[in-house]
């Protein structure tokens, strides 16, 4: 990964049933991996995002979370994360409480990337001179 763009996967499954279902090229994307035998206090738990945060050396309130899942919004929110929640599993609704709301990874791709035209309720993604 680049210096300026660091990446950690946190995920409430074991070491285990990760290592079954990533395969290593997909592994290799991640500099981190906080898994629940990483962590003594689960999601919505802060913890494993710090966690992971730490791990990557750098300040939570300059990780941008991706999340699919009430329990994990809230973990990255009390980490002090921004979070962009993605509708792979559930609603919007479900999902009120990130800052950014994606229907799919198309939309995310053009959330990170390119033009997005975000809902009124709904802040631009903050410039950091690179997400880290």
């Amino acid at each position: 990964m680049s210096d300026t763009c660091r990446s950690g996967m946190v995920t409430g499954s074991s070491k285990k049933s990760v290592k079954r279902v990533l395969t290593e090229d997909h592994a290799l994307c991640f500099d981190v991996m906080i898994t629940a035998d990483d962590v003594q206090r689960a999601k919505p738990d802060p913890e494993p995002c710090l966690l992971a945060a730490h791990a990557l050396k750098v300040d939570p309130k300059k990780c941008l979370v991706i999340e699919n899942a009430p329990f994990g919004i809230e973990a990255a929110l009390s980490a002090g994360c921004s979070v962009v929640a993605i509708c792979t599993t559930l609603s919007a609704e479900d999902l009120s409480s990130a800052h950014w709301i994606v229907k799919n990874h198309d939309e995310l791709e053009t959330l990170l990337f390119g033009e997005y035209e975000r809902p009124e309720h709904q802040e631009p993604i903050p410039s950091t001179g690179g997400l880290q």
